[in-house]
């Protein structure tokens, strides 16, 4: 993979779990948006899919607001997502975050909008 230093984004993967977004890793979050925004061929997309679909599911607000930014920075760039595994992660996301994550969200969901020429609607 050309441009994922693997052995450093598995690192940054393997840190303690915090809820508290205060106390997580900024290099994670700069890690969450490199990896929706360099990914240039197939391996590198799905690479960066699963990890940030895996990291929907961590539990920071801003990790999971995070990921779903950078999800759409997946759509815009490859034009391809599956929407039935991505609007559910989206909505749900959406009722349970704070304003700062909504604003984040809802950046997201434009983005996706557009570049799918999807209607996500929260």
């Amino acid at each position: 993979m050309n441009n994922f230093k693997t052995a450093e984004v598995e690192q940054l993967l393997d840190a303690p779990d915090y809820e508290d977004n205060s106390i997580i890793n900024p290099e994670l979050f700069s890690m969450i948006y490199s990896l929706g925004r360099d990914a240039e061929n197939e391996e590198e997309y799905q690479y960066a899919l699963n990890i940030l679909l895996s990291l929907c599911d961590r539990k920071a607000q801003r990790v999971r607001a995070m990921a779903i930014l950078a999800i759409s920075l997946l759509a815009i760039y490859h034009r391809r997502l599956k929407r039935e595994k991505i609007e559910p992660i989206i909505k749900r996301e959406w009722e349970i975050a704070d304003d700062e994550s909504k604003i984040t969200i809802q950046d997201a969901i434009d983005d996706i909008n557009h570049a799918m020429n999807w209607n996500i609607l929260v």
